[in-house]
């Protein structure tokens, strides 16, 4: 089977995505983060990160087929899909 072939069979809906949720604090504040696979010393971890403006999420089609060979982290960045948005917090692109 192909990668592509096995993300089309495995996706998921975005409640899905969200429904089991684990948060880190950074700054005081909860940030959502997933993670998949197991930790491999032969193979190295991989580490998702979002674009502008929009989250997590947009990993799903291939997260399925990359955490059967792979450590997968990705989180949703500060003020964006399910972590905190604080009103005072130094947001940038960078």
């Amino acid at each position: 089977m192909t990668a592509a072939a096995a993300t089309s069979s495995h996706r998921i809906t975005m409640q899905s995505w969200y429904a089991d949720p684990a948060y880190y604090r950074h700054k005081g504040h909860p940030v959502f983060f997933k993670q998949a696979g197991k930790a491999d010393a032969e193979q190295p971890a991989l580490l998702f990160i979002h674009g502008f403006p929009t989250a997590s999420w947009d990993w799903e089609y291939q997260w399925h087929a990359l955490s059967q060979s792979y450590a997968c982290l990705t989180a949703d960045m500060m003020g964006f899909g399910y972590s905190a948005k604080p009103a005072k917090y130094p947001y940038t692109i960078h």
